[in-house]
């Protein structure tokens, strides 16, 4: 797994982590990106799981990617919590989520 990391997740990278649901996290894999300090990356997943809470607290990510089954492709930006809710309820439910995790922590 060290080498496969080394080699194949660069700082930067997008990484697409646990597909398969939950059922299938791959922690191994995680948990080596976060032993190697990879910086900046954006998770990609169908949700957002305890490894990407992990690797977001280890400082190893730039944003992440989640959805529920979301077959559309509308977009919405919204600047608050409250906005974000009006935004979904408009839409309908299942939304997709991007966040700025590294705004949120004070980040850049």
């Amino acid at each position: 797994m060290r080498e496969a990391v080394a080699e194949l997740v660069p700082d930067g990278a997008s990484v697409a982590l646990g597909l398969q649901m939950e059922q299938m996290i791959p922690f191994a894999a995680g948990q080596e990106i976060i032993r190697q300090s990879k910086r900046n990356l954006t998770l990609i997943g169908p949700i957002s799981d305890i490894l990407f809470d992990q690797m977001i607290a280890a400082g190893c990510v730039e944003q992440v990617i989640a959805a529920w089954g979301v077959p559309g492709t509308m977009e919405v930006s919204a600047p608050s919590a409250d906005a974000a809710v009006a935004a979904a309820e408009k839409l309908g439910y299942p939304v997709a989520l991007k966040a700025d995790w590294a705004a949120d922590a004070g980040g850049t």
